[in-house]
């Protein structure tokens, strides 16, 4: 309630790409309208700040949890053109090339990993592709990968009870 009443009050405050890209964010939290959010966040916030690739990675990622690939690429080609470097862009791509271009999502996850060998959210893509594989041996070095970053994750233990029954122990 403070956050809502900040925001009708004191709307003149935001300015900034990064504070639309959170708001959106929020927005998107409270189960707000995904178009609206887009409209009235993220494009003010590429707006604000077009060399900024922040806005296309929220719009990346509202996309991908609506399961709109086509609306995610075309914001990760914008976010890759502005900074290549960052991990999460290439990690989304992966993500949003997944079930119509492997062999594109394997370059991006690839290349997620050599910028950051400890992306957590890349090295689970990567054991979830080697479940669906069967290898679960290499599955589980990876897990304990994650577990290094982050022991208190619960997808790493779900992954790990799921190897486990798959393994029928």
């Amino acid at each position: 309630d403070a956050i809502d009443r900040r925001l009708n009050r004191d709307t003149w405050l935001y300015s900034v790409s990064s504070e639309f890209v959170n708001i959106g964010d929020y927005f998107l939290f409270r189960n707000e309208d995904p178009k609206l959010v887009l409209k009235n966040c993220y494009d003010l916030a590429v707006k604000a700040d077009p060399k900024s690739p922040e806005a296309h990675l929220a719009t990346a990622r509202m996309a991908l949890d609506k399961s709109d690939s086509k609306v995610a690429a075309q914001s990760l080609a914008k976010a890759l053109k502005l900074d290549d470097t960052n991990p999460e862009t290439h990690y989304l791509s992966a993500k949003a090339w997944q079930a119509t271009e492997p062999d594109r999502a394997t370059e991006h996850l690839q290349k997620s990993l050599a910028l950051n060998p400890k992306y957590v959210p890349s090295l689970l893509l990567v054991v979830e592709q080697k479940m669906n594989e069967e290898q679960y041996a290499k599955a589980l070095q990876l897990l304990d990968e994650v577990e290094k970053v982050n022991p208190r994750l619960p997808k790493l233990w779900a992954l790990r009870a799921a190897i486990a029954h798959l393994e029928g122990r």
